[in-house]
């Protein structure tokens, strides 16, 4: 049988090694390597997602096989990270070594391995999320972070009407009477946006 070799982009060094434990105890033919660039398999957190983007963009590039590792993320959360990245499997915490053992072979075979109540989430997930600038989403950011209008414009340099021009042009973009409900719409994406205005990209992969 074909050596497998699995790796690990974590940003919790403990979780690694836990995982790294759990891996070499899979058996001789998946083997456990300390750096990804020669691994087939890349086992990949939600902060490494966020915060390391030219790093994904390698890995996507030489085709490594992405499996999004599960640490008490929301439902809401693992389908946001699928339809941003190619992930072909979600890791949970305390997964069974068989199961993931069978997961680790099913994603090198080209199948997906991910609950079908996370398909439900992405098929569900209306929100209209289009060509928003840069400064649409420092104010959502603010929003979500209960910032009046006075306070926003103070962060952003501009006027209090401004915001508000702002603000209700994105009341219109996502069909939201007010600004409650715009907040609640976006919070899910709350990690997202923030990780994209650190890394200065548009959001317009939302609707790949």
């Amino acid at each position: 049988m074909e050596e497998m070799k699995v790796s690990c982009a974590l940003t919790n060094r403990f979780i690694s090694e836990l995982l790294k434990e759990k891996i070499d105890s899979l058996g001789e033919e998946i083997k456990y390597l300390s750096y990804w660039q020669n691994a087939d398999i890349v086992i990949v957190d939600d902060e490494f997602l966020l915060n390391n983007l030219p790093e994904i963009q390698k890995l996507i590039e030489e085709e490594k096989i992405l499996v999004l590792l599960d640490y008490e993320l929301s439902e809401d959360d693992i389908a946001v990270f699928l339809k941003l990245f190619p992930i072909k499997g979600v890791i949970y915490k305390d997964m069974d070594p068989k199961l993931l053992k069978k997961l680790f072979y099913a994603v090198k075979a080209g199948e997906v391995w991910i609950k079908r109540s996370i398909f439900h989430y992405i098929l569900k997930d209306d929100l209209a999320v289009r060509n928003f600038s840069m400064k649409e989403l420092k104010i959502i950011h603010f929003l979500l972070k209960g910032y009046t209008n006075k306070e926003i414009a103070k962060e952003l340099g501009l006027t209090e009407q401004s915001i508000k021009y702002y603000i209700n042009h994105l009341l219109k973009k996502v069909k939201c009477e007010n600004r409650t409900q715009l907040i609640i719409k976006f919070l899910k994406f709350q990690k997202l946006i923030q990780a994209l205005i650190n890394q200065g990209e548009l959001v317009e992969c939302l609707n790949a």
